[in-house]
């Protein structure tokens, strides 16, 4: 074969189910990807590939083993296992001085021989002093090393990315020892103060460990915590100061967020200045049934409490912090706090699903573009959306009044209420009253986004007024108002009146339209 110079070979997601003793005549290889693959074991001759740097074997749901000479790839820079069911691995990982990136890194329980063992011991780390990304799974096989710092990841100062994972829980319960053990490895993993981005999947503990939350990941931007279903109290993390991105997801043992959640009460909160989240740009809480409140600060009667102890001379509270000051996209399931319209300045998109205790959606002073509301079944009442520029609304059965926001204040709205429900689509380009209709052009254009981006971007004379399908508040109703609201009545020089069957076409509706325009200009005449 006229392979032997081959650098690159990357068979990820084809069909092939072993691979030859040939692979180790590659000796100039840098790259092996066989990610996807259905192959079962790895020849032992995979050790003479001395250059190879990057080495994938993610998603290869057939292999449950490594081969012992894996821990001859003394240039090896990326080592890829995650979602593929390694269940023995090599001694000496710690050799291959050069790893940087190690996904899929299996915990072993114990169960080891001279040369193989179910998984890799913390200790192994140590000697991995180049990781940049680290990603351990089976973390519930552990157990507490008498020395702690052999295992503890603060001095990979290089470490930018790591991912903790536990096995996917069962219906049994835990044992107390068990989540026991898993609070203290979790205390123990303490990253360096670098970290940029960590991910903790199925959480076995009852309550996170202490450094998270803290100033000492003073460079983390990406946050995710998945599936801990236990812990009934989120950790601090509004005191994060580089944090822009935050997913919560599977928490299900919360029932309620409070202030614990921005950092109130730690010890950096005595300030009159206190921001909490000072960079978060997007949060997203979902998955989280048994959630039914957020609150950002103590209820009205604390505080004034707070001024009681004031003119005793004791302690009072600490200060309300300033929140979300960056955030631009928030997506929840279950609840909204009620300081997030006053208090988030920077926001973008606001999602919101099954939101049942919200009555009344009011007060996001500063949300400026999209805001989309979904099966919240209790609410009834839409207002004070002032920069809002597309509302949506999906499958919210009691809600009775939207705001009139005026149809002369320079926006765009837009209301959808999903296949049951209403559709409110409108657009004024500038303010109306006491214009003369002199350069306006009217146009009837059926409703679709290249005649959206027509009138918005090519044709600055015309103007759109449409309402369609808004049966679940009335749709005449609400076209009655708008057709005798005098300040479009000034604007325009004709007016008319029409009904449309629901199978009609813009050639029917505007043979309609003329019809009655013929009638109104006889009736001027005589």
């Amino acid at each position: 074969m006229g392979l032997s110079y081959l650098r690159v070979l990357d068979l990820s997601d084809s069909l092939v189910q072993t691979i030859p003793d040939y692979v180790g005549n590659l000796i100039h290889l840098c790259l092996l990807g066989l990610d996807g693959t259905n192959i079962s074991c790895l020849p032992e001759s995979i050790g003479s590939l001395q250059n190879l740097q990057i080495f994938n074997l993610q998603r290869c749901k057939s292999l449950d083993h490594l081969p012992l000479a894996t821990t001859q790839l003394c240039n090896l820079r990326r080592l890829g296992l995650d979602e593929t069911p390694i269940n023995h691995v090599p001694k000496g990982i710690g050799g291959l001085k050069f790893l940087n990136d190690l996904e899929g890194f299996p915990i072993g329980g114990g169960i080891d021989n001279a040369k193989m063992q179910d998984g890799w011991n913390f200790e192994e780390l140590a000697h991995l002093s180049q990781l940049r990304r680290l990603h351990m799974i089976k973390l519930e096989r552990s157990t507490l090393c008498n020395c702690a710092d052999s295992f503890m990841l603060t001095d990979k100062k290089h470490l930018k990315a790591l991912h903790l994972s536990f096995i996917e829980p069962t219906n049994e319960a835990y044992s107390e020892e068990r989540v026991t053990n898993a609070e203290k490895i979790f205390e123990q993993l303490k990253p360096p103060h670098n970290l940029e981005e960590l991910c903790i999947f199925d959480f076995l503990g009852s309550r996170f460990p202490t450094w998270l939350g803290t100033a000492h990941l003073s460079s983390l931007e990406y946050l995710k915590l998945i599936d801990c279903h236990i812990g009934v109290h989120l950790p601090p993390m509004g005191q994060l100061p580089s944090l822009k991105y935050l997913s919560i997801r599977g928490a299900t043992s919360i029932t309620k967020i409070g202030p614990e959640f921005v950092g109130r009460g730690v010890s950096n909160l005595a300030s009159t200045e206190v921001v909490a989240f000072p960079k978060l740009e997007r949060l997203v809480i979902k998955e989280m049934p048994n959630w039914e409140e957020w609150s950002f600060t103590e209820e009205e009667e604390e505080e004034e409490d707070g001024a009681a102890l004031k003119q005793k001379g004791e302690e009072a509270p600490y200060p309300t912090p300033h929140l979300l000051p960056c955030l631009n996209q928030l997506q929840l399931l279950r609840a909204l706090p009620r300081q997030l319209g006053q208090q988030a300045t920077s926001l973008h998109k606001v999602f919101l699903e099954e939101v049942n205790s919200l009555k009344t959606l009011e007060g996001l002073l500063f949300l400026s573009n999209t805001l989309q509301v979904v099966k919240c079944k209790g609410l009834e009442s839409i207002s004070n959306l002032p920069q809002v520029k597309e509302l949506n609304v999906a499958c919210c059965p009691n809600l009775r009044h939207v705001q009139d926001y005026g149809w002369t204040r320079i926006c765009t709205r837009w209301l959808r209420y999903g296949s049951k429900g209403f559709k409110i689509n409108v657009d004024i380009s500038m303010e109306m009253s006491g214009r003369s209709t002199s350069g306006f052009e009217s146009h009837i254009i059926r409703w679709h986004k290249k005649a959206e981006r027509y009138i918005a971007h090519k044709e600055e004379k015309a103007y759109k007024l449409a309402i369609v399908g808004t049966g679940g508040i009335g749709k005449t109703t609400l076209a009655q108002k708008v057709f005798n609201d005098q300040k479009l009545k000034g604007t325009f020089n004709k007016h008319a009146w029409i009904c449309v069957s629901q199978d009609y076409t813009p050639v029917s509706v505007l043979k309609q339209l003329l019809r009655t325009m013929e009638i109104q200009h006889k009736q001027e005449e005589s």
